[in-house]
């Protein structure tokens, strides 16, 4: 702080002086005019002077606006109240590592090149001479739990030796939901490593997930594309289900894998018929229909709406949508089938060439549904031969999850949660909120779970009590059913969306 004086020529004049630094005044001025002496005079500006220089030399004071009060920085000075031209430093003053100070300028953490920069702000750490110092945190303290400081958020600057060259990090730790590192050169969310500075993304790169969860999970730019089969077992895919490929047209080696052409045919060649022309028709069909001169008519079915995962909530009425697909190929149809459905059947189908049929029935189903499968079936004949496609609506009990304050789950107790409909399969939950207990609850005839992981893959089984209980529907749709109950006491607090895993 500078030396300077107010009040100037009234008779409360009075002089701030410089406390702190190599020019401290405490001995020349306000120490001197307190000295001992014979007379024991003491001037009352002598006593204002030591006051004054007292308050001026700590920079946070109280001070108001209006009636409203706060901490703020200031001097005093009239030339500089606000220390636009001083630097803030908060920690300990000098760092001698070895606790001797003989010539404490020598130590002093603040030189001449970090007080001539344009950082306005300094924190370093207090901690003792001879313990390491190669980190200092902040820690950000929330709530009135202040004993719980471990699993608070924390920042810190850390000094990185042993590499090609010293580095310092800046991390942003958090044990809870969010963990922002930037460590090492490398900086990472939730311990998924993002590229390091320099390895930036060509063209046609995207941002992929690399390696295994855990330590070696990492994310690199690399362009979208296939594996090698190597990799894949040898093949794409999995025996009885489809791969999709969508495109118009969809090439491979540069071919299109449909044939389209407007030209009609000039003759009748097996299943090709006189005068036909093609759009779109997959190459494969057309080897089939070049090659054979018959083929039989097909049928395709499916759920949509509603019920198109083929579940329905015992106890409930459903009214499925149906939507099925008639395929005339060589010869004219006979009058289709359609199975538990309303209409239950499509006239024949005629002409030449082949021909697609697009519609959609209603279901027939008992209800109000029991926990048993209905079929669905579509046959489809020409006099030679027939073919047929179903699918199924499927009764079953849901599941149950979410927080509650009861201790105890009752039959109203589960209208407070979370219902979803879906058979036996792993679970993905959202644990997004707080409550007294989490609960996971479900059809005691899938068997209990074989673990139960939290959004950094780390198993949290302990944390949860399994026990069954006979529940009837909060609705009244059903009653009398043995469920698994899957309980956390006390569970945190998750402020953003946190997935669990319930594996079975």
């Amino acid at each position: 702080m500078s030396t300077f004086s107010i009040n100037i020529g009234s008779a409360t004049q009075t002089s701030g002086y410089e406390l702190g630094g190599t020019s401290s005044d405490l001995d020349n001025i306000i120490l001197y005019n307190f000295r001992d002496n014979v007379s024991g005079l003491v001037t009352p500006e002598s006593v204002r002077d030591a006051v004054f220089s007292l308050n001026v030399s700590y920079p946070f004071k109280e001070t108001t606006t209006g009636t409203t009060s706060y901490i703020g920085i200031d001097t005093l000075n009239p030339s500089g109240r606000d220390l636009k031209d001083r630097k803030l430093f908060f920690g300990k003053r000098a760092y001698s590592g070895t606790y001797s100070y003989t010539d404490p300028q020598t130590y002093n953490i603040m030189d001449s090149t970090l007080l001539s920069s344009d950082t306005d702000i300094f924190f370093y750490n207090t901690k003792l001479d001879t313990v390491s110092n190669e980190a200092t945190k902040i820690l950000l303290i929330s709530g009135t739990g202040a004993n719980t400081f471990q699993d608070s958020p924390l920042i810190q600057s850390q000094i990185v030796t042993g590499l090609t060259q010293n580095s310092t990090s800046l991390d942003f730790i958090n044990a809870g939901d969010i963990s922002i590192k930037s460590d090492y050169g490398t900086v990472s969310l939730n311990d998924i490593h993002f590229p390091q500075v320099g390895n930036d993304p060509s063209n046609l790169e995207t941002l992929m997930f690399v390696g295994a969860t855990g330590p070696t999970a990492a994310t690199s730019w690399q362009q979208i594309a296939f594996p090698p089969l190597s990799q894949l077992g040898g093949y794409l895919g999995v025996t009885g289900s489809p791969i999709n490929f969508f495109g118009s047209p969809v090439y491979m080696n540069d071919y299109p894998l449909e044939f389209t052409d407007s030209r009609r045919m000039p003759i009748d060649f097996n299943d090709l018929d006189l005068g036909s022309t093609f759009s779109n028709v997959p190459l494969v069909e057309m080897l089939k229909r070049i090659v054979f001169p018959y083929l039989p008519p097909e049928g395709q079915i499916q759920i949509v709406g509603q019920y198109a995962g083929g579940y329905a909530e015992v106890g409930t009425f459903p009214s499925p949508t149906i939507q099925w697909s008639i395929k005339k190929r060589t010869f004219d149809t006979q009058i289709t089938s359609l199975m538990n459905m309303i209409p239950g059947a499509y006239p024949a189908i005629t002409g030449t060439g082949e021909q697609t049929i697009l519609g959609s029935s209603i279901g027939i189903v008992i209800s109000p549904i029991s926990a048993t499968s209905t079929e669905f079936k579509i046959t489809v004949g020409d006099g030679t031969q027939s073919g047929s496609a179903s699918t199924t609506l499927t009764g079953i009990y849901p599941y149950f999850y979410g927080y509650s304050s009861l201790a105890t789950m009752t039959n109203v107790g589960l209208s407070s949660l979370t219902k979803d409909l879906s058979f036996k399969e792993d679970k993905e939950l959202d644990l997004f909120g707080s409550g007294n207990y989490f609960y996971f609850i479900y059809d005691f005839n899938w068997g209990t779970l074989s673990n139960i992981y939290d959004d950094f893959g780390v198993t949290s089984s302990a944390s949860f009590s399994a026990t069954s209980s006979i529940f009837s529907s909060p609705t009244g749709l059903w009653a009398g059913k043995n469920f698994y109950i899957y309980k956390w006491s006390s569970p945190p607090t998750f402020t953003n969306s946190t997935l669990y895993d319930f594996n079975f």
